[in-house]
């Protein structure tokens, strides 16, 4: 595959010097450069701009005011970019676990490994891990949900998609997720996730 991209990179690089030839000016290491990028980026650019009616604000909990973008968005963008599940992309389950949280509730936790094909060939698998809450403290009561698995392989696949730019003008909106941190170094607290699926 790297070859491919290589020799591809190289095809790139001739058609500049040869339009630049033509033009009569002398072809730059930077010339070549920035049109490497913009193929680097091609993908992230395409998959960033989330539209309005695929946000939802989250109105109550822990996440209140943050973003939510709707799961299904991301799968129409993969058939998009790179054709039906299971022909132009796969996100195959690669682990699951639950881990014991705080008063006896309990996290379903979902790996999966998202590849792509671009450019004929298949993608090495992205990692994408989430989680939900498969026992789950409502109203002092501990509540099943039997839908944790499927929600946590869904988070699991946003977490994938953020790897080739799916969302980022939503989560570069705020400049802070789940991970950032307040405080002045020795007592550090956790702020919210800025976009949960």
């Amino acid at each position: 595959m790297e070859e491919k991209n290589i020799t591809k990179n190289d095809a790139i690089n001739e058609k500049i010097d040869e339009k630049i030839e033509k033009s009569g000016a002398k072809s730059t290491k930077k010339d070549k450069e920035t049109t490497n990028n913009d193929e680097n980026l091609k993908i992230y650019e395409s998959f960033r701009k989330v539209p309005d009616e695929a946000q939802r604000e989250i109105e109550g909990g822990k996440l209140k005011g943050f973003t939510d973008i709707n799961p299904m968005w991301r799968i129409k963008k993969l058939t998009e970019l790179f054709g039906p599940c299971g022909i132009g992309w796969k996100a195959p389950i690669l682990d699951k676990w639950t881990e014991t949280g705080a008063n006896g509730e309990v996290i379903a936790n979902v790996k999966i490994g998202l590849s792509i094909k671009y450019q004929g060939a298949w993608s090495e698998p992205i990692d994408g891990i989430g989680g939900s809450m498969l026992i789950n403290t409502e109203k002092s009561k501990l509540t099943s949900n039997d839908e944790a698995f499927k929600m946590a392989y869904t988070d699991a696949l946003s977490v994938a998609c953020k790897m080739l730019g799916g969302g980022a003008d939503v989560y570069f909106e705020k400049d802070r997720t789940k991970y950032d941190t307040e405080g002045d170094g020795s007592t550090l607290k956790t702020t919210q996730t800025q976009n949960k699926s």
